[in-house]
């Protein structure tokens, strides 16, 4: 279920203070559209930055999404947008990410994001699963299995993004060819096989 999206302006004046603390005063605020999880989602700019802004009230249902978040921010260099700053008072969590330059990717069949999109899926491959709480995708699939032998297919030790929607893949054309895809919302991170993110793309194709 979507959730209620509210303007950045509607923020507890505690809640914006604490926000310009690290941004300074805010010179724009454009509300952005895409996503279904978080009550604030903007692009912002002060005369030192641009960030996009995403945030949920701490006694929301899902807060345990924005903490998931800021954990994992740390070990996805090359892979996700830089976390900046996260701040918790007045009632809301709030993350500063890097603004990135780029479009959605594009999955139409020859479309030139695909080779893009792969090669991030390599990288993400190939980085090692971060010692924090994450939840188990044998554990999150396993409702889906017809035996319970078959779950092991899903174990493993590497890193999943888990929703490959293609909103939450940002390509930079002007980026050096083969490192121009991101992947942002990292709410649903999880630890397993490492074949699994693949073919969660398939499904998108």
């Amino acid at each position: 279920m979507a959730t209620t999206r509210i303007g950045l302006d509607q923020l507890p004046p505690a809640a914006r203070a604490a926000v310009e603390e690290h941004t300074g005063p805010l010179l724009t605020v454009k509300e952005t559209t895409e996503g279904f999880n978080s009550e604030i989602a903007a692009h912002v700019t002060s005369a030192t930055g641009t960030w996009h802004i995403k945030g949920l009230r701490t006694d929301h249902r899902r807060a345990w999404t924005q903490r998931r978040e800021a954990t994992v921010a740390p070990f996805l260099t090359g892979l996700a947008p830089t976390l900046d700053w996260h701040v918790e008072t007045a009632g809301w969590n709030l993350l500063g990410f890097e603004a990135l330059n780029g479009h959605h990717a594009d999955y139409a069949p020859g479309s030139p994001d695909l080779p893009e999109v792969a090669a991030l899926l390599s990288r993400l491959g190939e980085t090692p699963c971060p010692d924090i709480e994450l939840r188990h995708a044998e554990k999150r699939l396993e409702r889906y299995a017809a035996r319970p032998d078959d779950l092991r297919h899903f174990a493993g030790p590497h890193l999943l993004h888990t929703d490959l929607n293609n909103t939450n893949v940002l390509v930079d054309d002007h980026a050096p060819q083969g490192n121009r895809a991101r992947l942002v919302d990292w709410a649903w991170a999880t630890r397993g096989a490492a074949w699994l993110d693949a073919g969660y793309w398939v499904i998108w194709l």
